[in-house]
């Protein structure tokens, strides 16, 4: 801050896929509290030297990663829903842009 001005010096525009890893427990990382996922937590996106679970390529591998975390956690893991998700969002994202997710 300088006087009545604000400087902002350094600003990261970021995907989420460009933030967020997979973890030793889960595909995606998340935060867990007594059993319940509450939050999608970020990976060390920013040093990659000091972390050993790097950032996702790609908005693919994310939702791989997103798709293995219902699959694993036991209320979502039999859900209907849940076998036909990842497919789902696939088509849907191709029929909304156009584009293939790659």
């Amino acid at each position: 801050m300088v006087g009545n001005s604000i400087e902002i010096a350094d600003v990261w525009l970021k995907k989420v896929w460009e933030i967020t890893g997979s973890s030793e427990d889960w595909p995606l990382k998340c935060q867990v509290k007594q059993g319940e996922v509450v939050n999608i937590r970020p990976v060390k996106w920013y040093n990659a030297e000091r972390t050993t679970y790097k950032p996702f390529n790609s908005a693919l591998e994310f939702l791989n990663a997103f798709d293995g975390n219902q699959r694993q956690w036991t209320r979502t893991e039999r859900d209907a829903i849940t076998s036909t998700w990842l497919r789902n969002v696939i088509k849907g994202y191709k029929t909304a842009t156009g584009r293939d997710l790659t």
